[in-house]
């Protein structure tokens, strides 16, 4: 009668006891645990990253209409303090068909209120007024709201959550539709291309 040797199949091979697939086991559970952590405070970092480019932006939105008393880009005396500038039309908004919204970059950075450092990340001062905007009224938003397009879907819903209510159809935070008036009807997207983020300020 044959006897079989421990750690060795019938066949005589080699194979794994409980115990080393039971580590085996623990190892990947282990290694996906740290991935998933590792995400989780990568993406926490993108929202809190994304909140602090609206607060430095809102801020120097709010100190140019402290020190000139209207909306930059709508400043109708811009010229007269740098010969580079154009001038708004002074109605209290900020106006895209007019080149008002991204004048108002220009207005911000003249007044010394908008440093590169204070850009959103990844973008120049060339992009303001395409990914990042200051939109009158947006998604229904009273007032002036700042935009930010291309946020992935999943960022986009925990900054709401984070700063707001969490729902993309209500309170300050916004997901925009199409139209700028209109906020969509429809709860964040988890998924797909990037979404469009109003705040008001």
């Amino acid at each position: 009668m044959k006897s079989m040797q421990p750690g060795l199949g019938a066949d005589g091979a080699d194979g794994f006891t409980l115990i080393e697939l039971s580590v085996v086991l623990i190892i990947v559970a282990l290694l996906l645990g740290t991935v998933l952590r590792a995400e989780k405070v990568v993406d926490e970092s993108r929202i809190q990253r994304m909140a602090l480019d609206q607060a430095a932006i809102a801020s120097a939105v709010g100190g140019y209409v402290r020190l000139y008393h209207f909306f930059p880009g709508d400043d109708p005396q811009a010229k007269q303090r740098w010969p580079e500038a154009m001038d708004g039309n002074g109605d209290g908004s900020i106006q895209f068909a007019t080149g008002e919204e991204r004048q108002a970059w220009t207005h911000l950075r003249l007044a010394r209120l908008l440093s590169p450092t204070s850009i959103p990340q990844g973008r120049s001062l060339q992009d303001l007024g395409t990914d990042v905007r200051l939109v009158q009224h947006a998604a229904g938003l009273p007032g002036m709201a700042l935009c930010m397009a291309n946020i992935p879907p999943l960022q986009a819903a925990g900054f709401d959550l984070r700063f707001d209510d969490g729902e993309g159809r209500h309170g300050r935070i916004r997901h925009l539709g199409k139209d700028d008036a209109d906020p969509l009807l429809q709860p964040w997207p988890v998924e797909g291309a990037g979404v469009t983020v109003c705040t008001a300020l």
